[in-house]
């Protein structure tokens, strides 16, 4: 199956899991607002958020789906036996790791919170909604594990919409959780939190509990096993290890993101009430088109290209590179027209998301000039999801580590030069530039690990990329005068027939540039073509 085929089985689930996931923030935006108490829902969740990025979405996930399909190529008995034993061993370790933040809740929030956000009802909140939401950790680590084993399995579709459960568990705790706790506990609510904020906590751990069963039932797991075989090998058999030695490395490499995002909570709340909200839903706004394209071709470069490497004699030859050069190519067409969009509509997109309930009208604004800034970023976001999978691939590691550390140092650097000046966009400004360093300088040290670029190609395809942003831009200035004659037919849709008008010609200009750009030559836009045709014939009677 060719990158371009699999990507979009797994950007079609993501579409469907992201839309759910808009519909999550909308519910949790309308009933909390911007404010101390939104904030310390975003902080809590932050919390194990980060250590779920860095383990179950990066590290973790990444170094068990490459010694997994690995060894499946060679063993599948043995795979399987490394699958069982990365659960049993994810769950021991999770437990405890649970336990550890349940108790040091006031420590953790003390330590995200180092700005500011000194107020009672941020206080109080915060450490309760710490504590009820640490659980969802060691869910998620150990449905990543059991998801790792599907995508050597060529379910990605599956992995890409599982996460729908997650969000419906917050939805079904926002709008109906929150009103029993308030009606039937309402002694326990005044001492723990806010009903509202409660409900939503509690419905995020019923539906990372729903995901993780739904993940473990998917590679059905043997749930007893031999006892004494267990314990006599559980813990360091070679492949155990082999994932450890890979996790290393790559929980400093893949750390980059978590981390600066502590960095920037940190600053944000010493910004005033509020800018840790409004970076929040700027930033998943971001996280909607890299989670449906960047993502979805960087899960599947990565078995793809360690197959590719093992092949090679674990080298990289000219198969690796072109399937490399591939990937990068097909997912800066896919996320340019995104990046476009967002930087030219970015406060329509908020205010036609957010602005409602209990979100005003500053919060909407603030929210868009954050999105604009995170927007720069979003192709350099997308590349880096590929070239991370490279690293991983070939067990290049310790530079992708390197480049973190580096990553890092930079975003504390910048937010110490731009927030006193900038506020809070000022953060997200930092954000763009750190990514898109650390993109440049992931693909610059590929040529040093034996990639071998097709220069002439990336040439043309950037000239085009180039063109086709300009007259993107170009069509845009022109907006203004095409609005006027939109409205006068659709006036009461105003906010919708604005947006799908941009999308739709700026998605046109783009597509014509990117067929002309690839010819149909590389077999991705080949791919997607017959996947649509074969789509369209199963819909007919």
């Amino acid at each position: 199956m060719s990158i371009a085929r699999s990507s979009l089985f797994f950007a079609a689930g993501t579409l469907i899991s992201r839309v759910s996931g808009l519909v999550r923030d909308v519910v949790t935006t309308h009933i909390l607002g911007a404010g101390p108490l939104h904030d310390a829902f975003v902080v809590a969740q932050r919390i194990p958020n980060l250590l779920r990025d860095m383990l179950a979405e990066g590290a973790l996930g990444s170094s068990f789906t490459k010694v997994y399909t690995s060894l499946k190529e060679q063993n599948s008995e043995g795979a399987d036996r490394l699958l069982f034993q990365m659960l049993y061993l994810s769950f021991l370790v999770m437990l405890s790791l649970i336990m550890l933040g349940i108790w040091a809740a006031p420590d953790l929030v003390a330590f995200m919170s180092l700005g500011g956000e000194s107020s009672e009802i941020y206080q109080l909140n915060a450490v309760s909604l710490t504590q009820i939401l640490f659980p969802s950790l060691g869910m998620s680590v150990i449905g990543a594990v059991a998801m790792g084993a599907l995508y050597q399995k060529g379910r990605f579709f599956f992995n890409a919409v599982i996460p729908v459960l997650a969000n419906l568990g917050v939805i079904f705790g926002g709008l109906v959780l929150g009103d029993l706790l308030q009606t039937y506990s309402p002694e326990w609510v005044a001492g723990s939190g806010d009903a509202r904020v409660l409900g939503l906590a509690w419905g995020t751990i019923l539906g990372f509990l729903i995901q993780m069963l739904a993940a473990i039932w998917s590679v059905r797991a043997p749930l007893i096993y031999c006892g004494k075989s267990l314990w006599k090998d559980l813990p360091w058999s070679g492949d155990i290890k082999l994932v450890l030695k890979l996790m290393g490395p790559a929980v400093i490499a893949t750390s980059a993101a978590p981390i600066n995002s502590i960095v920037n909570t940190n600053f944000a709340t010493g910004v005033g009430p509020g800018a840790v909200t409004w970076l929040t839903y700027a930033f998943r706004i971001l996280q909607l088109p890299i989670g449906i394209f960047g993502v979805a071709v960087g899960v599947y470069a990565l078995p793809a290209l360690t197959r590719a490497v093992i092949k090679a004699g674990k080298r990289v030859d000219s198969e690796v590179s072109a399937q490399l050069q591939q990937a990068c190519t097909f997912v800066s067409w896919l996320l340019l027209p995104c990046m476009m969009f967002a930087l030219v509509n970015h406060q329509r997109i908020i205010d036609f998301l957010f602005r409602h309930g209990h979100y005003t009208a500053a919060d909407a604004e603030a929210t868009g000039r954050a999105l604009f800034a995170y927007s720069l970023s979003m192709l350099a976001y997308g590349l880096i999801k590929v070239m991370t999978a490279f690293y991983y691939a070939t067990d290049k590691t310790s530079f992708a580590m390197k480049v973190s550390l580096f990553s890092i140092a930079s975003n504390v650097l910048g937010n110490m030069l731009f927030v006193h000046r900038f506020g809070h966009v000022g953060l997200a400004l930092t954000s763009s530039m750190t990514l898109s360093l650390n993109a440049a300088i992931l693909v610059w040290g590929s040529k040093r690990m034996g990639a071998d670029w097709n220069l002439a190609e990336l040439k043309k395809n950037g000239a085009w990329l180039a063109l086709g942003a300009a007259v993107y831009l170009s069509v845009s200035l022109l907006n203004p005068g095409l609005e006027r004659i939109i409205a006068g037919f659709l006036a009461n849709w105003r906010q919708i027939d604005n947006l799908i008008f941009l999308s739709l010609h700026g998605s046109l200009v783009l597509l014509c540039f990117g067929f002309s750009a690839l010819r149909m030559r590389s077999g991705s836009w080949a791919a997607a073509l017959e996947l649509g045709r074969s789509s369209l014939r199963r819909l007919k009677p």
